[in-house]
């Protein structure tokens, strides 16, 4: 059995996200963080020795912060500023993990993990009403390719 925390800080980016009139629909998205509490079972194909490789069952939850976005449509002059996009989200995630650890002495290993997350889409907020765009932040599933170095302390 194991368990893991992770913090993941996100930097907002811009990106084309629909189109008004012919005209592209630039969003920029704000800088968010979020905190991962996962777990899960590792079965070793060999236990014994200085090299263990292993495959994993996880699961988890993420809490997300929420993300405000600036809409921009360059050509008409039209710039939408801090809008709320999606909210604060609470997601369950999984996934299977592979990898491999080294001792390198009796209380010390080092090791390498390769994984594949799911994680559903975050809750969207009420954005663009009344405009023909209020779905244009219905989205956001995703798959993940988690890569981890790790050190192990044995007391």
């Amino acid at each position: 059995l194991f368990a893991t925390f992770a913090y993941d800080k996100i930097n907002g980016t811009e990106r084309v996200t629909g189109s008004i009139g012919g005209y592209p629909l630039y969003t920029r998205f704000s800088n968010t963080h979020a905190l991962d509490l996962e777990g899960g079972l590792r079965y070793y194909f060999l236990p014994e020795g200085p090299t263990r490789t292993y495959v994993a069952g996880v699961a988890g939850v993420r809490f997300h912060r929420p993300i405000s976005a600036t809409i921009r449509v360059l050509e008409l002059g039209l710039t939408l500023s801090d809008l709320d996009y999606f909210d604060s989200s609470t997601l369950f995630i999984a996934g299977v993990d592979t990898g491999v650890s080294r001792d390198v002495s009796d209380r010390l290993a080092l090791g390498a993990e390769l994984g594949l997350r799911f994680q559903p889409k975050l809750n969207a907020a009420p954005v663009l009403e009344g405009t023909g765009l209020e779905g244009i932040n219905d989205t956001g599933s995703r798959w993940a390719l988690p890569i981890s170095l790790f050190a192990t302390w044995r007391f």
